[in-house]
């Protein structure tokens, strides 16, 4: 159901890898972005108070800032912002494009971790089958 969003044409997509975060106290991940797969995803298992969320950054956000630096925005959100968050929420997910650059603010709970599974979804070959 993602592809539709992308009105392209994937025959068959697997999941290429997948792993588990444990973020403690000042704990973060700095920004990246997830090469070599079509999406990838992040399911929060356990998120405590002040445990940090996931930001996203435009990749022509230097270009938006030089050109839309003094539009008057009614609703703020990934269209019209170079630079947005999603809350991290027990048992929430979400799935995005590889490609946008990504990074997890610091866990600021001093008592407890936040635990997420991430993982990438990449194209490929449908295997065969052996009967």
């Amino acid at each position: 159901n993602y592809h539709k969003h992308f009105d392209v044409d994937v025959p068959y997509a697997y999941v290429k890898d997948m792993w588990i975060n444990i973020n403690g106290y000042k704990d973060y991940n700095m920004e990246h972005i997830h090469g070599s797969a079509l999406y990838s995803g992040v399911y929060y298992v356990h998120t405590p108070k002040d445990s940090g969320h996931i930001e996203f950054i435009r990749p022509d956000g230097l270009l938006m800032d030089s050109n839309w630096y003094d539009m008057k925005r009614h609703n703020w959100n990934f269209l019209n912002s170079n630079k947005w968050w999603l809350p991290s929420e027990t048992h929430n997910g979400y799935i995005f494009p590889s490609y946008y650059k990504h990074r997890v603010q610091p866990n600021l709970n001093k008592t407890e971790e936040r635990y997420s599974i991430s993982f990438n979804i990449a194209r490929g070959e449908k295997p065969k089958t052996y009967t």
